[in-house]
């Protein structure tokens, strides 16, 4: 039992389609470093958290909507 790790009970990240992809980001963002802080680890610098968010949120940077969040279309390309 000694060497299991504990994990805190962080919430889950919900990505808001009716925010703007940067806030979301910086929301992603704060909620990464709370738990690097717990675990005692080194935070991500801004680059690398914003190229992890890419991966895992770029397609949201694509897509638009209109003014009720409802998707209108979506851009297709590659964002680096």
């Amino acid at each position: 039992m000694k060497d299991e790790k504990v994990f805190a009970p962080f919430p889950k990240f919900n990505y808001i389609d009716t925010m703007s992809y940067e806030d979301n980001y910086y929301r992603w963002k704060n909620m990464l470093d709370a738990e690097y802080k717990w675990a005692n680890e080194k935070y991500l610098s801004d680059k690398e958290g914003r190229s992890q968010f890419r991966k895992q949120w770029g397609y949201k940077f694509f897509q638009r909507t209109d003014k009720r969040g409802d998707l209108t279309h979506t851009v297709y390309g590659y964002y680096k």
